[in-house]
């Protein structure tokens, strides 16, 4: 609204103390943001708010308390830089962050810093992860039916399409927004997750990679050590072939610590059996 020159008059006077308020309850984070930032610094909740305090500072760069918000926010923007990945991991929370993190760095013009070999690793290990059917019936949070088209999954495709200029991950996001016979379920909460895919630039990438079949994605943890993350084994990435895959790590902020080496999923001729 601000930047389409819409924000003016009474509209801003009343947008300005929702943001007054909402910084209020946002700053008072920076005091403690050591131990919050090690417990749950990239949860999508918390990634969700610091995207709403970026947006507001800009919109308003003088609210009280925006110098300690937006430190906040860049702490948090630059560790998952300097890392290349999220560690929210109930099963696979990770795309929910994912795309808080990128409306991050376009807010801030940053986008480019996807572009290095860390980052891409990171959408590799999202890209060969859905199974031939695309029948994945839950995936931490980001959607639990099989017919509910996970957009922020079609979101983090399309960001490295246009990132490696790499035809796979366009052809990944084509795949799973095609992929139902029936009328997919769009909900309000994916819309919301995946607003910056009406305003991507999509890409016409000149080479595709390789797709994985089965394979051990790996992870990188704050300390910048490498740990297993997924064991996944395919027997092709066509409807009907067979996948299992096992969680290996089950670490960070939403964990599910007592699942490690547990079966994540099973398919077997299109059907989702576990």
């Amino acid at each position: 609204l601000d930047t389409s020159g819409l924000l003016t008059g009474d509209r801003r006077t009343r947008a300005r103390k929702l943001a007054e308020g909402f910084m209020h309850w946002f700053s008072p984070r920076h005091s403690v943001a050591r131990v919050f930032l090690e417990e749950m610094w990239d949860h999508n909740i918390h990634m969700a708010t610091y995207v709403a305090v970026r947006a507001l500072s800009l919109t308003f760069p003088d609210l009280p308390g925006q110098t300690e918000a937006d430190s906040l926010c860049n702490e948090v923007v630059n560790r998952i830089i300097r890392k290349c990945d999220l560690n929210e991991n109930a099963s696979n929370y990770s795309t929910l962050g994912a795309a808080y993190f990128y409306d991050l760095l376009r807010l801030d013009n940053r986008m480019e810093r996807l572009s290095t070999p860390g980052f891409r690793d990171y959408f590799l290990r999202w890209r060969d992860m859905m199974s031939p059917a695309i029948m994945l019936p839950e995936f931490g949070d980001s959607y639990f039916y099989h017919n509910q088209l996970p957009l922020d999954l079609v979101l983090m495709m399309e960001v490295a399409a246009g990132s490696f200029n790499d035809a796979s991950f366009s052809d990944e996001a084509l795949r799973i927004m095609s992929s139902y016979g029936h009328t997919a379920i769009i909900s309000d909460d994916q819309m919301f997750r995946s607003l910056l895919l009406a305003e991507l630039e999509l890409s016409s990438p000149s080479h595709a990679s390789d797709r994985g079949l089965s394979f051990i994605s790996k992870r990188r943890l704050d300390s910048g050590a490498l740990t297993f993350d997924k064991l996944v084994l395919k027997t092709g990435n066509r409807p009907g072939d067979a996948m299992i895959a096992m969680d290996l790590y089950c670490r960070g902020s939403h964990a599910h610590e007592f699942r490690e080496s547990a079966i994540l999923y099973y398919e077997a001729g299109g059907v989702p059996l576990f």
